[in-house]
């Protein structure tokens, strides 16, 4: 039987002009405050970013798959796994498809500044032309970049595992491609830690000369001390300076931002790192270190920097002004350059429109 055809309206009260008044509940306020405070993304793998939607709209094997070729699996084959997944992106399509993926991945998580690093012993394996490597990663920052707005570029690392010989002609390739427009932002060292930071001297310095900046990774103690020495302008993870009083404070007083990040560790670490709270960011900054939050190989440790920032904020007890600290803190040590000062301006003004309220729209306008 037909239901009969009626002009008449339904007796429904679609009026929610009450009910829409009034504070959200604190948990989702918490998590959308996470995920929209601006903030720079200044630690991030190309090799360990990529998720299951990229590998789903590459190519069928050997392209990567979720479950095989993406995920942690062990510390004994981290670095050879970085390889593995770089060895897949062996065009310039996919170089410059996974850069896109990248930073947007990041823009998706709040970011409003990103810093990709790519260890350059990944991708010149099989011969391949790291300069045409560079040119493409490169070209898909752009594109991106456009696209959302986003700031960032690219750290080009010198592998610390290969001759510091060919470190200098790692920065000499990242000079030449920044003046082909590819957006080098800096010189980084990664890869297995086989030889000490100081072998990397003279590369560090011609970086300095050719006015590119400078970070590297440096876990341990002795490494911290060595880019100290060397005159760094970032440092990477500092996770082992736990309980070094001293070394906290002469890295506080050097004002030497530090790249940290959580997932990472604890999933890779737990048996130094059995609970988050237990991971030494919160140690470090309240000793005065200029410590910043990042993801490290986001997709491979199944994060984002939104998540990234729930955690730290419920692990360490964060009010919510302390949380847009933490990501204004992350700004303050980006290298950005054109319009600084007026990005970071704009930047902390909304951080406090959100910490008054995170539902608040971003460009502005009235709810």
């Amino acid at each position: 039987m037909s239901t009969p055809k009626t002009d008449k309206p339904l007796d429904v009260d679609n009026d929610w002009s009450a009910q829409e008044r009034g504070a959200i509940d604190g948990a989702v306020a918490r998590a959308t405050l996470a995920r929209r405070l601006p903030r720079a993304e200044l630690h991030v793998h190309l090799a360990g970013a990529l998720r299951a939607s990229f590998a789903a709209a590459s190519p069928p094997a050997p392209h990567p798959t979720p479950d095989a070729d993406l995920d942690y699996v062990d510390v004994a084959t981290f670095f050879a796994r970085h390889k593995q997944v770089a060895r897949t992106l062996d065009t310039p399509d996919l170089l410059t498809g996974a850069a896109e993926h990248v930073v947007s991945g990041a823009v998706d998580a709040g970011c409003r500044h990103i810093e990709i690093s790519l260890n350059r012993a990944e991708f010149s394996q099989d011969g391949a032309d790291f300069d045409a490597v560079l040119d493409a990663i490169g070209q898909g920052v752009r594109r991106a970049a456009a696209h959302s707005g986003i700031t960032g570029g690219l750290i080009v690392a010198m592998d610390r595992d290969s001759h510091p010989a060919l470190a200098i002609d790692t920065v000499e390739r990242a000079d030449r491609a920044r003046e082909r427009g590819v957006p080098v932002l800096g010189i980084g060292n990664d890869g297995f830690p086989s030889r000490a930071l100081h072998s990397f001297a003279p590369a560090y310095r011609r970086a300095r000369e050719l006015g590119l900046r400078t970070t590297a990774h440096a876990n341990k103690p002795i490494d911290v001390v060595e880019a100290l020495d060397l005159g760094l302008d970032r440092i990477d993870h500092a996770w082992e300076l736990q309980g070094q009083s001293e070394l906290q404070r002469r890295l506080a007083a050097a004002g030497i931002p530090v790249t940290m990040a959580l997932s990472s560790c604890l999933i890779m670490l737990p048996g130094r790192f059995p609970t988050a709270a237990d991971f030494p960011f919160e140690e470090l900054r309240r000793a005065g270190v200029a410590v910043t939050l990042n993801v490290d190989d986001a997709a491979m440790f199944f994060t984002d920097s939104a998540q990234e920032y729930r955690l730290a904020a419920d692990t360490w007890d964060w009010d919510d002004h302390t949380l847009a600290e933490v990501a204004l803190a992350s700004l303050e040590a980006a290298w950005i350059d054109e319009h600084r000062e007026s990005r970071l301006r704009a930047w902390r003004t909304e951080a406090r429109a959100l910490v008054a309220d995170p539902r608040r729209p971003t460009r502005g306008e009235d709810r």
